[in-house]
């Protein structure tokens, strides 16, 4: 069994996160037709918004179908192996954000403060909607042999999927 600190790791991801402008998105319409795609994010806790166009077919996947996949990954230039990039995988349940209520101001005023002013002027177009992509649960690769499972409402047991120690943070 490897030693697991569940803070240190929740401290490392959230490191990471604050480190990446972009997630890449899973999506399928209602006839299990795939499409990926990014989108540039905002993150509170453990729900990320996302302002995508409805031109966009990850838009009209994410309204029929709003069980979805997203993956943050470490970037090519600065990873020592290409097959074992640090990268956060996260299994979410989207949720369109109704233009002019509270939580499109919160989602919308995080990301008009990570991008600035393109954000305010891409949520004025009519075609661009707000998404909240609330984690269910994901899983943290670190390289080779060192996977976590973190599950929980706050995401805080973590499984050693190597070791198979399961903590929690609390």
């Amino acid at each position: 069994m490897t030693d697991v600190d569940p803070e240190q790791l929740s401290a490392e991801i959230r490191t990471f996160i604050s480190k990446r402008t972009s997630l890449q998105l899973a999506t399928h319409d209602k006839h299990k037709q795939l499409n990926v795609s990014y989108a540039p994010f905002a993150v509170m806790g453990e729900q990320f918004y996302i302002l995508i166009s409805q031109l966009a077919r990850h838009c009209s996947n994410l309204q029929e179908v709003p069980e979805s996949s997203i993956m943050l990954i470490e970037d090519e230039t600065q990873c020592h192996n290409p097959f074992a990039r640090k990268r956060l995988i996260y299994q979410v349940s989207a949720h369109s954000i109704e233009r002019g209520s509270a939580s499109w101001d919160e989602g919308m005023a995080a990301l008009i403060e990570r991008f600035g002013p393109f954000a305010k002027q891409l949520s004025s177009l009519a075609d661009f909607e707000l998404f909240r992509l609330k984690v269910k649960d994901g899983q943290y690769v670190k390289g080779f042999g060192r996977a976590f499972s973190l599950t929980g409402n706050d995401l805080s047991e973590v499984d050693d999927l190597m070791g198979q120690d399961k903590k929690s943070a609390r």
